[in-house]
């Protein structure tokens, strides 16, 4: 039994041996045996397959507890200098599950001190390469496609401690370390019951010194791979990394510690987009930016930014709040006109020419319809963003900013600096039903302040705010006007106000901007040209009412400008430009951007629309110097109050203006009515009042050599303006005129020129297109004007330079006839006249229709002086007043003249008559005269052109001028009494004339010279002279005191004949009936001017006288038979001339003649005489009759004795005034048979 017993405990003991000899053995081998072995082989393994020198200290197995161990592990670099890789122990404890899952089920993984060395060369490789490359080329140990699903496993507790990894960028120079690494994991399994479990790693370190927090909750084998990861990190510099951004990197960015809370989920199921969410606040503290110079650009104390919802991949960007504090920004516009900040991003890539096939894809991403093809593709994608992004930030704040502004893109750069910036943003969504609310308050380094709120709708985009500001310094930002206005300085000005603004896109997707102005106010505004001492424009004070600004109607519409005080002050240059226009001047290159070849001009954008329901000034000022006189003249209007109400540029748009102002010193000017501009259309009410004359004296001086000295004009009137439809200005003005208290001096001879004390001008209607002028009345009252012949014989009135090119008169007598007529008591016996032809110019165009009802003239005076005569004369027309009726341009209207005044007080004037000088045929018919003119005043001229002086006379003239036509017909009746010369002068410029046998032939026995000077010419004559005319008659009249003296007698006696000699019948001696008549005349002459001589000479044609003679013979011898009848009968006998003898007796006592004449007769058959006929009795008696040069003589010294015993006993010519002087036997001619002489 105790064998049994023995045998029976003695299995289970040595069972129990068996199994510890076994633990034992396995023991000893897995101590002593199997580490070893394991290390040796690791080692060579590792070594063939890293080629590197690998080294292991220990291995480590515990089959008891399913453990195993490697500890002091060792990877050298490749050329064995260090050690690339190393850690203190790696230790796992297996699960006896893994037997039971066919796969590694471990309890615990733990790494403990692992160090990694990585080094990056300059070529781009790393100290890893050759081990990546020798991996690759053994095939790496993969598992190949389908070859079966993954292997179970399961690993709990992984945890590595103690970690630290070296990075050595060589290319950069940059060390970094991630040190004191500590990673758990709890477990990672893709065991089926474990899948749906969260895996929930963190991991712990220092990165370059910066703490580093990762936590995550992962289940990275279940279907959803759901993956929730935790960073944390706290003040962790981002300085280091910025070399490791992609491409060149254009900043440097000095400081930059970041701190992070975030929580990164990632989730993808099955068939579905993936989804990552990013949750949990970010900061950056002390960022500091710079470019790449080191020049400041942006910095921040604080920036955070709280993500409560982000899903890139969804387009949903939700963010709880932003935060940036005491942030600092330095923005620079650089001379090319860019951003320095634009400079910070990354060069554009170069562009490559297109292929066909891209470009034509391009073209159809670009047509219509393809932008919602391309969504809709885009929205078919795996995880591509549904609609537009979800963006929604639901608080932004910005406190303490500032901003550093210059901008060198300007010929003066500009710098300012902005501080004090706070930001407030609320509920700033792209899906949302109410707007978000934007706050905005900062100011400037000058003291100015502004003020925004608005309403920001991202989707559609609205942005609705106002913009409040204070004392903006119009002054800083004068180089931004210096292209618009380059000659220009704003040197002060303070812009204050509310302004509304809306920013939107319109239906097809453009932008749409709307500005409004609640109220803008400017002080203090000073602009001026660059270089001058005082401002040019000065705007105290201004006001602006509700102005809204809408850009895409282009319009631009005011309530109300209400300004105060403004002053302008501008310079006329020489060149006759304003020194303002320079304000307007476009900027050098201002047309660069189109002139650039090859651009296709852009259609013209419609014309803005400007509306001002009210626009107010009050005090304004103008100040114009005008430099283009010789001396400048200086205009000034002040108190200028001017309101201008309903102002638009839309076109047929209405305004009213109001305008009252002091021109100068006493002026005003006002002006009131309708305006409109597009198109021109005017309707004002002018009122000017006592304007001064004054200043346009250097104007004056200009033209003329007169000077204002006094003078003011007013005007009220219509005026009224438009534009025609040819785009000419039509207008027209109705009102008076007046220009009062006017006085003028003439600067060549220090005298007064013209004065006057009213001149009125009533009843303007004047024209533009088609010019024309109507007045109804011009009244002058109280004038004096002042004619001078200077010592050089020039005429003020030519010399003052505007009137200089009229009146030329010349004295050079015109061609046409002038014939001294008779009239009154003498009649002119001989006419002079010049036929002249020529060749007429076109006729010109008529005037413009011109007329004026009546011109009045009252208390007028003409003073004249002639400082060119020694002794200087002088005269006066005064008391002159008249009227002219009814002067007009157009052709069947006649002027009606009529005016009076006194020569030197004393003489009486009188004009009167009818005129249209404006007519074709220039119709004139005015009679004009003075009488008891005293002609002593005339001295001096008749002393120097006549050669003597006049010391007694007085002289009366009517001078009749018609023009029918245009053909002049004028008489000039001159009656000279009393004239008597003076002494004789010695004058160079004396007419070599019989000027005393010219006075003694014209003066009658009472000291009278009463003539008529007709003068005749044609308007069309270019030489045509009215004073030519006269000049050359009164030269012709004299001239005939030596030529024709008894012409000019005749012309005094008005008889019309010729005095100069007497016809009488051939062989007569006596005078008949039909010569008393002249002898009378001339002795009446002889008689009335005893100054006169008078020598006769008798004279006798023989081829004429001789049968006259013998007539006489014949006569005579008829004659004697009646005598000597008379005698036998008893009867008183006459003597033989005067025997008559009747027609009956005639043929006896010629029969008896003939018996008793005593020369051959015919005889009949008996020897008788034979009775012939009258005619052939007279024949032969005359035949008989012998003539000789004894005769004739005879007969002309019969003829003069027979002529002066006439004038002596009928004519009562005193004798010893008669001259017979010697007989002359000539040819007669038409001289007659009696001539005279005068001397």
């Amino acid at each position: 039994m105790s064998d049994t017993t023995t045998d029976s405990s003695a299995g289970p003991r040595r069972r129990a041996l068996w199994l510890a000899g076994a633990v034992l053995a396995v023991a000893a081998v897995a101590y002593l045996a199997v580490p070893p072995i394991a290390r040796h082989y690791a080692q060579t393994l590792l070594a063939d397959m890293l080629g590197r020198e690998v080294s292991i200290e220990r291995v480590l197995i515990n089959p008891f507890r399913l453990s195993a161990e490697v500890g002091g592990l060792k990877v050298m670099e490749a050329g064995g200098e260090g050690e690339a890789l190393a850690f203190e122990s790696l230790r796992a404890n297996f699960e006896i599950e893994s037997i039971v899952r066919q796969g590694p089920v471990l309890h615990e993984l733990m790494l403990v001190a692992p160090r990694l060395k990585l080094a990056l060369g300059e070529d781009g490789g790393h100290n890893w390469a050759d081990v990546a490359a020798r991996i690759a080329a053994s095939g790496g140990g993969g598992r190949a496609a389908g070859e079966g699903a993954a292997l179970p496993f399961s690993i709990g507790n992984i945890r590595i401690r103690g970690g630290h990894i070296t990075v050595e960028d060589r290319p950069r120079g940059l060390t970094h370390e991630l040190a004191d690494i500590a990673l758990g994991v709890p477990f990672v399994s893709n065991l089926p019951v474990r899948i749906e479990v969260f895996v929930e790693p963190s991991l712990s370190a220092t990165l370059n010194g910066d703490p580093l927090l990762l936590s995550a909750r992962t289940k990275p084998f279940a279907e959803s791979q759901e993956t929730v990861v935790d960073v944390v990190l706290k003040a962790f510099d981002l300085a280091p990394w910025l070399a490791y951004l992609p491409g060149e990197q254009r900043f440097r960015l000095p400081s930059a510690l970041l701190s992070t809370n975030l929580e990164v989920s990632f989730r993808q199921a099955p068939d579905a987009a993936p989804e990552l969410t990013l949750r949990g606040p970010l900061q950056i503290d002390r960022l500091v930016l710079q470019d790449q110079r080191g020049a400041p650009v942006a910095a921040a104390a604080e920036l955070e930014l709280e993500l409560a919802d982000v899903q890139p991949l969804a387009g949903r960007w939700h963010f709880t709040r932003l935060r940036l504090a005491q942030p600092e920004l330095d923005l620079v516009r650089l001379q090319s006109g860019g951003l320095n900040v634009l400079d910070l991003l990354p060069p554009e890539p170069p562009r490559t020419p297109k292929s066909a096939p891209a470009q034509a894809a391009q073209e159809a991403a670009t047509a219509p319809g393809a932008e919602d093809g391309a969504r809709a593709a885009a929205q078919a994608l795996p995880g591509a963003a549904v609609g537009r992004p979800d963006f929604l930030l639901a608080l932004a704040r910005v406190r303490d900013g500032v901003i550093r502004f210059e901008d060198r893109s300007l010929a003066t750069p500009f710098h300012t600096r902005i501080e004090a910036i706070n930001l407030d943003v609320r509920d700033l969504a792209t899906v949302s039903e109410l707007p978000a609310g934007v706050r905005l308050d900062y100011v400037s380094d000058a003291g100015e302040s502004f003020h925004h709120e608005a309403q920001l709708r991202l989707q559609p985009f609205e942005l609705d705010g106002q913009l409040q500001f204070e004392a903006l310094q119009l002054a800083r930002y004068a180089p931004y006007l210096a292209d618009v206005l380059p000659g220009a300085e704003v040197r002060a000005g303070r812009l204050g106000g509310s302004v509304q603004y809306r920013a939107a896109r319109g239906a097809g997707g453009e932008p749409v901007f709307g500005f409004g102005a609640q109220a803008l106010s400017l002080r203090d505004f000073a602009l001026a040209l660059k270089g001058s001492k005082d401002a040019a424009v000065k705007l105290p004070e201004v006001d602006v009412r509700e102005a809204s600004l809408d850009l895409a109607g282009r319009t631009l519409a005011v309530a109300g400008i209400d300004a105060r005080g403004a002053a302008v002050s501008a310079v006329r240059q020489k060149n006759g430009e304003f020194d303002l226009m320079r304000l307007l001047a476009a900027a050098p290159g201002a047309t660069r951007n189109g002139a650039a070849g090859g651009r296709t001009a852009k259609p013209a954008a419609p014309a803005w629309t400007v509306t001002v329901d009210k626009l107010a000034l009050q005090a304004a000022s103008l100040r114009i110097e005008d430099r283009t006189a010789a001396k400048p003249v200086l205009t000034t209007v002040n108190d200028i109050q001017f309101e201008l109400d309903g102002f638009s540029t839309a076109k047929g748009h209405s305004s009213r203006i109001k305008l009252d102002s002091r021109l100068n010193r006493r002026g005003r000017v006002g002006i009131s009515g309708a305006l409109a501009l597009a198109p021109l259309k005017a309707d004002l009410r002018l009122n000017l009042r006592s304007v001064d004359l004054l200043p346009l004296q250097p104007y004056v001086l200009e033209q003329t050599n007169v000077a204002i000295s006094r003078g003011s004009l007013s005007s009220q009137g219509r005026l009224t303006l438009r534009s025609g439809r040819r785009g000419q200005l039509l207008g027209a003005f109705r009102g008076d005129l007046g220009v009062a208290d006017f006085a003028s001096v003439d600067r060549l001879n220090a005298t007064d020129f013209v004065r006057w004390r009213t001149l009125r001008v009533g009843g303007i209607d004047a024209r533009l297109e088609p010019l024309s002028l109507a007045i109804e009345r011009v009244a002058l009252d109280d004038f004096h004007t002042r004619l001078i012949l200077d010592e050089n014989g020039r005429l003020n009135l030519r010399e003052i330079g505007a009137l200089r090119s009229e009146a030329q008169a010349g004295a050079v007598p015109s061609p046409a006839s002038a014939e001294p007529e008779g009239g009154g008591a003498a009649q002119a016996a001989g006419a002079a006249s010049t036929a002249r032809s020529v060749e007429l110019a076109p006729p010109a165009a008529p005037p413009p229709p011109v007329r004026i009802e009546r011109i009045e003239i009252k208390r007028g005076n003409v003073a004249f002086s002639d400082r060119f005569i020694r002794p200087n004369y002088d005269a006066n027309l005064t008391d002159l007043a008249g009227a002219l009726v009814g002067l007009s341009t157009a052709e069947d209207t006649i002027a009606r003249l009529d005016l009076s005044g006194k020569v030197d007080k004393a003489a009486p004037l009188s004009i009167t008559g009818e005129l249209n000088p404006f007519r074709q045929d220039a119709h004139l018919d005015i009679l004009a005269t003075v009488k008891d003119f005293e002609l002593t005043g005339l001295s001096g001229y008749s002393g120097k052109y006549v050669g003597y002086g006049i010391s007694r006379g007085k002289l009366s003239a009517e001078l009749n001028y018609k023009i029918e036509d245009r053909r002049l017909t004028a008489t000039n009746r001159i009656f000279l009494d009393q004239l008597t010369f003076g002494d004789k002068v010695d004058s160079p410029d004396a007419v070599n004339l019989p000027v005393q046998l010219a006075v003694a032939l014209l003066k009658n026995g009472r000291g009278e010279i009463d003539l008529r000077l007709p003068v005749s010419g044609t308007l069309d004559d270019p030489e045509f002279s009215v004073f030519g005319l006269v000049v050359k008659m009164l030269f012709n009249l004299i001239g005939k005191a030596i030529t024709s003296p008894f012409a000019l007698l005749g012309a005094a006696l008005g008889g019309g004949e010729e005095l100069s000699f007497l016809e009488l019948a051939p062989g007569s001696a006596r005078p008949g009936e039909a010569q008393h008549d002249k002898l009378a005349t001339l002795a009446q002459a002889l008689i009335e001017r005893p100054a006169l001589r008078l020598d006769v000479i008798g004279r006798a044609d023989p081829a004429v006288d001789r049968d006259g003679l013998r007539q006489t013979g014949l006569e005579r011898a008829v004659r004697a038979q009646k005598l000597k009848a008379l005698i036998a009968r008893g009867e008183e006998v006459p003597s033989i001339e005067e025997i008559e003898i009747g027609a009956g007796e005639y043929p006896e006592l010629l029969k008896k003649a003939y018996r008793e004449a005593d020369f051959k007769k015919p005889r009949n058959l008996i020897g008788l005489a034979k009775d012939l006929p009258p005619a052939e009795m007279e024949a032969l008696i005359r035949a008989d009759v012998a003539v000789g040069e004894s005769e004739l003589r005879a007969l002309a010294q019969r003829r003069a004795q027979g002529v002066r015993d006439w004038l002596v006993e009928e004519g009562k010519v005193p004798g010893e005034r008669i001259f017979v002087l010697e007989p002359r036997v000539e040819a007669a001619g038409e001289g007659g048979q009696v001539t005279f002489s005068l001397r």
